[in-house]
């Protein structure tokens, strides 16, 4: 069964285009293509298919509307494909010439670049010329140039206090003001009430309570409801202590500009590096300013747990205040203090009428306090462990990491002096120095060579990322470990480890952790070891 094959006519401008003149919009090369289907090819538009890719860049392939017409080439359901230029289809030397060369050729589709005047059905012996091939790397090199000199256009429009992302929490854009920040009269007032309280001794958790009592809507609801996506102004999320925490240290509320803070390790990777904070560009007196840099500086420095709370926490009055809850009916349990005895814990609503049968037992704070402290100690042996596995891992691993580092750098060097090369052939070519036969060859051995040296590196950053995790993981293990050796239960600990402790009686206790799916996973890769027995049941 023959299967109708369609004409693709594929568009793309990327974000850096916006910027360039308008010979390189969408309109217009869609105007420029259809000209030429009309005036040379004569196809009916019943035969042609669109594809358009706005906003993305050519110095990779990983872009919808190009993987969507990719894949319905290899359906072989597309004869022919039409960009406006070479750099349309993509700025990336190998890939574009792997497919112009293989696989293109291979599934009998052919390429027209209309203003390069290229096309597929002219190459001789399937083969595109040198022209192709020069036009091809220049393309390569071009890109790479575009995205330093973006780089210096941006920095120097944070030098000249532009905000190019959206305005933070606090400020505003106004129209007719370009990129420039001013300080929100509504969300700078909230940003300021957050610092004043921390500086005050309130919480995170504090805060955010305080937050949501009053209605005050997240940062993320109120950019939805200025932009008129929330429905009747209600508030669709609730503060937390990460949304204060993301506030406190934003030091941009002290009128600095931060930029440069993640970095692709090559043009055109979809991927970006996070960069040591001392490599940062900072921009000062860059806008107006929230909060003082000395305000900032305290808030900062201030630990996340009001005074009033650690007194608490060294007063067992209030250990498990918001923590203990009736396994039966899910209401957080009340305290009761008697002349002589030990302070216990019961469910309120055993005798409220409620169909809910609670057991009406009261439950001895030491008595659970000793359960509690169990468990959480064997969570940290378990962390113990994990963190030392890590860290002999990272040992092992460690001359290779640094050899990597070595290698990465080497191989960089010889993808650039292959294409270097790769640029010499075609010039000694053109200079009559070479037979063409001899060019061919010697080129498809530098292109394999870069395509070898290119997979080597994918990988490597591979492993590079895999190291990467584990430091992530052992940061994570680190923030609970300080408790090792502790002689007996703490506010904070629970509030580290713990969500919430549901009590149905003494031997039917449930603890829910706040990191349930990382201590699964640690679990699992201590016990595979056989280092560690076993985790009590809970």
């Amino acid at each position: 069964m023959q299967f109708k094959k369609y004409y693709a006519v594929y568009l793309r401008l990327s974000k850096e285009d916006f910027n360039q003149e308008e010979s390189n919009s969408i309109a217009n090369q869609r105007k420029l293509i259809y000209d030429y289907i009309r005036t040379k090819l004569n196809v009916p538009k019943s035969d042609i298919m669109e594809f358009v890719d706005d906003g993305y860049s050519g110095t990779n392939f990983e872009r919808p509307a190009m993987k969507k017409m990719i894949e319905i080439i290899r359906q072989r359901g597309i004869s022919c494909v039409i960009v406006k230029d070479l750099s349309r289809f993509g700025r990336d030397y190998v890939t574009v010439g792997e497919y112009l060369e293989h696989v293109f050729p291979f599934l009998k589709v052919r390429f027209i670049a209309v203003n390069d005047g290229l096309d597929s059905n002219e190459y001789v012996n399937n083969i595109p010329g040198l022209e192709v091939s020069y036009k091809n790397l220049f393309n390569e090199f071009y890109s790479t140039l575009l995205s330093n000199n973006v780089k210096r256009s941006l920095y120097q429009k944070w030098e000249s206090g532009e905000c190019i992302s959206g305005a933070p929490y606090g400020y505003m854009k106004k129209a007719g003001e370009g990129n420039r920040l001013f300080i929100n009269p509504i969300t700078s007032v909230i940003v300021k009430e957050v610092f004043s309280l921390t500086l005050r001794g309130k919480s995170k958790k504090e805060i955010a309570r305080i937050m949501n009592q009053r209605g005050i809507l997240t940062p993320g609801d109120y950019r939805k409801d200025v932009a008129g996506r929330l429905k009747n102004h209600q508030p669709v999320h609730f503060w937390t202590a990460a949304t204060v925490a993301n506030i406190l240290k934003n030091e941009e509320y002290t009128g600095v500009a931060l930029a440069g803070q993640y970095r692709r390790p090559e043009v055109g990777k979809a991927y970006a590096l996070k960069i040591p904070k001392e490599e940062w560009k900072r921009y000062e007196n860059a806008h107006p300013a929230i909060v003082s840099k000395e305000d900032y500086r305290q808030a900062m420095a201030m630990d996340s747990i009001s005074p009033f709370q650690k007194k608490r926490e060294e007063n067992k009055s209030s250990m498990f205040t918001g923590f203990l809850a009736c396994g039966y009916c899910g209401h957080n349990m009340q305290r009761r203090i008697r002349t002589n005895k030990s302070p216990s814990y019961y469910c309120k609503y055993n005798n409220n009428g409620a169909k809910i049968h609670c057991s009406g037992k009261s439950y001895c704070e030491d008595n659970i306090e000793k359960v509690v402290f169990t468990v959480i100690m064997s969570q940290i042996q378990l962390l113990l462990e994990a963190n030392e596995l890590v860290e002999q891992t990272k040992q092992k691993n460690k001359k290779a990491i640094l050899s990597y580092h070595q290698q990465r750098k080497e191989y960089k060097q010889i993808i650039e002096k292959s294409k270097t090369k790769k640029l010499s052939l075609y010039r000694r070519l053109k200079e009559e120095n070479i037979q063409e036969k001899q060019y061919f060859y010697e080129r498809d051995i530098l292109s394999d060579k870069i395509a070898e040296t290119t997979r080597r590196l994918e990988k490597m950053e591979k492993e590079l990322e895999t190291n990467a995790e584990q430091d992530k993981q052992q940061a994570f293990i680190e923030q609970f470990v300080k408790f090792k050796g502790a002689k007996r239960l703490t506010r904070e600990m629970l509030e580290v480890f713990i969500e919430k402790i549901y009590i149905w009686d003494m031997q039917h206790i449930k603890i829910k952790f706040l990191y349930e799916d990382q201590m699964s996973e640690i679990a699992e890769m201590v016990m595979e070891t056989g280092i560690w027995h076993a985790v009590p049941k809970t």
